[in-house]
């Protein structure tokens, strides 16, 4: 995995800076997937695919303090993960809230159990409260936004 990152990389000062990033943080992508997953065999997905991220989007990384970069690193980590998620939870939790069906209508939609699909609402719903508490928490206590414009790539902004 770590060649074909190192493939989408032009400048061999930016693969140095990939592969410093890769050493220092890779114990905490695999924590921050683990957290936002909690499911093992789903970890090493996600830390590949925010790999490819981080490596399409080295360039974001020059000029960030150690922090700041680790923090980036956390939060395209975390939001892989849960964009891996998106399906399983996402479609039921948009069923169900936004169109009204009901757990039985949605269970007969998806070939699963009432039970499935209650469960996936409760995972879902406790999903999104932790996205959104962690948010709130990186920009209380690193005073940044970063924010992920999904077709346009990451933003960082300073609070004032």
């Amino acid at each position: 995995m770590l060649a074909i990152c190192l493939a989408l990389i032009d400048e061999p000062s930016d693969k140095e800076l990939f592969m410093e990033l890769y050493h220092n943080h890779k114990l905490l992508m695999k924590s921050a997937a683990f957290r936002a997953l909690n499911n093992r065999c789903l970890v090493e997905d996600a830390v590949q695919e925010a790999l490819l991220t981080i490596a399409s989007k080295i360039e974001r990384f020059h000029g960030l303090s150690a922090d700041q970069q680790a923090a980036l690193i956390t939060i395209i980590t975390r939001n892989t993960a849960i964009n891996s998620l998106d399906n399983i939870y996402s479609d039921v939790l948009m069923l169900k809230y936004v169109y009204g069906y009901d757990c039985r209508t949605i269970s007969e939609m998806f070939h699963v159990s009432t039970r499935t699909i209650e469960s996936r609402i409760y995972r879902g719903k406790k999903l999104l409260a932790k996205v959104v508490s962690e948010i709130q928490w990186q920009i209380g206590r690193k005073g940044l936004i970063f924010r992920n414009e999904r077709d346009k790539g990451w933003m960082i902004m300073m609070l004032e």
